[in-house]
């Protein structure tokens, strides 16, 4: 089930790469499983990267109270953290 659940998210991002005129060889998807947190750190980690750039939805009262995955990556990330609304 797992297995299917990725390669579905690999097979859609490709659609979106390709729908929105992106290069294919310049694009790079990456889909996991796991804590987004661990799993955006880990990647960001192999992949060497200088910056990572996460999206955030608009907060509610819950994450504000909660936190939200995107505040959870910039508190733990190695490496700068850029989000965008």
């Amino acid at each position: 089930m797992e297995d299917h659940l990725l390669n579905t998210a690999k097979e859609k991002l490709s659609e979106l790469v390709k729908k929105n005129g992106l290069a294919e060889d310049a694009s790079h998807i990456y889909v996991r499983s796991g804590n987004v947190r661990d799993q955006v750190i880990a990647l960001a980690d192999e992949l060497k990267a200088d910056v990572v750039i996460v999206g955030s939805r608009n907060p509610g009262i819950q994450t504000h109270l909660l936190g939200s995955e995107a505040a959870n990556i910039v508190r733990y990330a190695h490496v700068p953290v850029f989000v965008v609304r």
